[in-house]
């Protein structure tokens, strides 16, 4: 290739470079960094008059630093900090008044610590006193207990998705309820239960499908032992119906446990939904948009939460560009049936879920960005076509000397 040639390539690729650094950061969807948070507490199980010691650590492990971090640390109304005592912090300033760690920036490999001094406010406590922090995503807590109280937990259920497809070209169809469950911790949750019912009783044979359910098809699921931060995914079913009016159901949820749910608040909850109309379309035409309630499992868990912009937008991309035709439908019900049970797997595992945040990126930037990602495209084939052309007139000007060496060989 000829100076020339290379030169002009050159400020092709610089050209194109520098416009890509420059757009890329302003997407803001690449992690830099991965920032995680730890918090313990002792002792647990304090004696009558005997204070206690939080200690929180903020660790990073890159690639590359992590930069202006806060995370607001508030005691709980039952503790507070002893008098003569204060807060520590191993770097950047605490805000006493307001709980507000202004950490700052946290190298590759690096860790800061917070140290925080406690003890009851009344000899009179409740069971569980359960300090959380959080640091964007991530959060961490550690529970002070009475004597006697092996574990505090918290069980919720998270999400659900409750779902009726229209038939093709049949008269039935069937109601699908999943619901996510998890436990907030921050100890194992024993012996975890979780009963159904619906109002009214309506749906036929309608209860839990789920392996992992003891008694299935039942109206109660004996989850077991769920760790802290882990998340159950479970499935009710129904016979098939057929269903001549739309008509209101509700869902009564309740979780049990053999612990202490410090927040037994939301151990129940009811899920009010719509039951519609059967409707058997000719099999030429394609079926309605819309199956139910917004979830899109395996990337809550990658994110961590169903309202993550990140989650929002694949769920938008779901309903205007896959649920409008019958590929995407198809897709999408595969994936319902399917990407549970890897949600599941992948919840309470950091390295599976930064994979699939990395994973899911390019998607992500693909339907935030199309014009971009088009333009991105086009840029690249253009350089493939500058290659091509380049090594092509290379090619074309040897080859005038290999035909003549060939027909002096011939010739000899």
């Amino acid at each position: 290739m000829s100076a020339t040639g290379s030169r002009f390539l050159t400020s092709q690729c610089v050209t194109a470079c520098t416009l890509f650094l420059t757009i890329l950061p302003a997407l803001d969807v690449w992690p830099l960094s991965d920032v995680s948070i730890s918090k313990s507490v002792t002792p647990q199980v304090p004696l009558a008059g005997q204070g206690v010691e939080f200690e929180i650590i903020v660790s990073n492990a890159g690639p590359d630093a992590a930069l202006d971090l806060h995370l607001v640390e508030t005691l709980p109304d039952a503790l507070q900090v002893p008098a003569g005592m204060a807060v520590f912090v191993s770097q950047g300033t605490y805000d006493a008044d307001g709980g507000d760690w202004a950490i700052g920036n946290i190298a590759a490999g690096a860790m800061a610590t917070m140290t925080v001094p406690a003890q009851l406010v009344s000899p009179v406590s409740p069971p569980c006193i359960v300090n959380t922090v959080n640091i964007g995503d991530n959060s961490a807590a550690a529970s002070v207990r009475q004597p006697g109280v092996e574990r505090c937990v918290d069980l919720f259920v998270e999400n659900t998705l409750f779902s009726v497809p229209q038939p093709f070209c049949s008269d039935v169809t069937a109601a699908n309820l999943t619901l996510l469950v998890r436990n907030n911790g921050p100890d194992e949750a024993r012996s975890v239960e979780i009963s159904v019912s619906q109002s009214p009783q309506r749906l036929p044979n309608f209860g839990f499908s789920d392996t992992q359910c003891a008694g299935s098809r039942a109206g109660r699921c004996d989850l077991g032992l769920m760790r802290p931060g882990e998340l159950r995914i479970v499935t009710l079913t129904s016979d098939q119906f057929n269903n001549s009016r739309a008509y209101p159901i509700t869902f009564q949820v309740n979780l049990f446990t053999l612990d202490v749910d410090y927040r037994d608040s939301d151990n129940y909850r009811e899920i009010m939904r719509e039951v519609p109309m059967t409707v058997t379309p000719p099999c030429d035409i394609p079926l309605p948009s819309g199956v139910g309630s917004p979830a899109c499992f395996i990337a809550t868990a990658a994110w961590g939460s169903p309202w993550n912009k990140n989650v929002a937008t694949l769920r938008q991309f779901r309903d205007r560009r896959l649920l409008t035709n019958a590929p995407g439908r198809a897709f999408v019900d595969f994936y319902y049936r399917h990407s549970p049970a890897v949600a599941a797997y992948i919840s309470d595992k950091p390295f599976l879920r930064a994979t699939t945040r990395a994973a899911l990126t390019p998607v992500v930037i693909t339907v935030n960005h199309p014009a971009i990602v088009a333009m991105g495209g086009a840029m690249a084939f253009y350089l493939i076509l500058i290659l091509r052309n380049k090594w092509s007139k290379r090619a074309d000007s040897r080859s005038p000397g290999v035909s003549a060496n060939c027909a002096d060989s011939t010739q000899s």
